[in-house]
């Protein structure tokens, strides 16, 4: 008997998760903390939490024909309101662009110090 666990997914994951994954990974290589909403729980919370060298921001991913959702629109609208930052991207790289901003403010100011 197989158990469900042992079921192959044949489901392949959607463009944004690919790029949630690996955005995640390569800022979990420099370091970055990160956290994930469930929808379920806080509706319209952008996807993830980014917090590095005492910065926090948000990045909602969306493929390259995802739209937002009013609700999600009106808590961007909030967040921003607080003065935090979120982003709304749609490619690995554009992901990989704001992680590399964040993470050479850090090396900068290191450097600065010495």
């Amino acid at each position: 008997m197989i158990m469900h666990e042992e079921i192959p997914s044949f489901k392949k994951p959607t463009k944004e998760s690919r790029i949630e994954r690996a955005v995640c990974f390569y800022a979990k290589e420099r370091g970055f903390l990160t956290f994930k909403f469930l929808p379920h729980i806080q509706a319209g919370m952008p996807d993830r939490m980014f917090i590095h060298n005492k910065k926090v921001f948000f990045i909602e991913f969306k493929s390259e024909t995802g739209k937002l959702r009013a609700v999600q629109k009106m808590m961007i609208s909030r967040l921003e309101e607080e003065g935090l930052k979120v982003y709304i991207v749609r490619s690995i790289e554009k992901g990989q662009e704001i992680i590399d901003k964040y993470f050479k403010r850090k090396s900068i100011r290191h450097v600065e110090k010495k």
